[in-house]
Parts: structure tokens; sequence; C-alpha cells
């Protein structure tokens, strides 16, 4: 077996793949409301709500975001793996070049993946408060999206790839994940 970093394959490349953790399913409640603390803080709570959503959709288990695990779903559940999206007044996901790689390689080794978008209409910006922000979020959802990473794939072969508007993760390429 050969070892490239977190992913290891054999002469018939079947891969053994270091998946992150499981999140800790208890969570100390919160003693004050916290205020939302900018546009990258309104991202987090956004995902983080997306995904508590699909967990309690196909009753599964959030996991960890590890930078040694060489893959971190959002959601697994028996067998299955599930990405989260939310997509706002925007209407467009963002899917970054190096996770859709990623994400080929998963499925490529036999494993299911699907994909859960959570399409909303709130005004995020209108939120002071992270309380607030999960309410109008949760009041304004318009519908779930439940994508099958096959197809998934597909659209975004035939899309172009963007560059960002980034220098996230201190590198020249023009996309990251």
């Amino acid at each position: 077996m050969q070892s490239a970093g977190n992913l290891g394959c054999d002469k018939k490349r079947r891969c053994t793949i270091l998946i992150s953790g499981k999140r800790s399913v208890d969570e100390q409640p919160a003693l004050w409301e916290e205020p939302i603390r900018g546009h990258g803080h309104v991202r987090i709570v956004v995902g983080n709500l997306a995904e508590e959503l699909t967990a309690g959709l196909v009753g599964g288990q959030r996991h960890k975001t590890d930078s040694r695990a060489w893959y971190c779903p959002d959601v697994s559940a028996g067998d299955d793996y599930y990405e989260s999206k939310a997509v706002g007044l925007g209407g467009s996901i963002l899917i970054y070049e190096g996770r859709l790689i990623k994400d080929r390689k998963f499925v490529a080794d036999g494993r299911r993946l699907i994909y859960v978008v959570w399409s909303h209409s709130a005004a995020t910006k209108e939120s002071k408060t992270v309380e607030q922000l999960r309410r109008l979020l949760l009041e304004s959802l318009k519908a779930v999206y439940v994508v099958p990473f096959a197809e998934i794939s597909r659209i975004c072969s035939v899309l172009p790839i963007e560059n960002l508007n980034s220098k996230y993760g201190g590198t020249n390429k023009k996309t990251y994940g």
C-alpha cells in the first residue's frame, strides 16, 4: 500500500481514506445573544444551520472539520455521506474546485455522496445576532433539494471554473478548497 498523506491506495486502486470524526452532539447553551461579527461569520452560521438541518433530515450526525483528515463530509448516516449547502438571494452555490476533485475521488472509491441544498430568501445582512439570523433563515426556507453527487459532478463538468476574488489559503491557484 502506497501512502499519499492521508490517502493510501493499493495496486488495484482501492484507497483507504481518513475521514474526519463526528462532532459531539452536546453543546453548551449560550448565556447571551452572540453578535454577528461580519460576512464570514454569517457564512459560518448559515453553513452550521444547513448541516444541522441535513443531519435532522437524514437522521445522521455532523462531522468535524479536521485538517488531518483527507475527507471531511458535513454529515453521515450509515454508509451515506452528505454535503450541505445553502442558497440565498443570489441563487447559486459555490463549490470549490479542490472540493469537487476530492468528492469525485471519494465517490470513485465506492462511497455514496449526496448534496443537500437548502434554499432560503433571508436578507442575512439584517440580522444583528446569531439567534436572529438562525430564526430568519428558518422562517425564510423555501425548498430543500437532495441531489446525488453524480448530478452535481455532471453540472460542474460543463461550467467554466471562475476565478475567486480571494487570497484565502495562501495560494496563487485560481481556486481553492
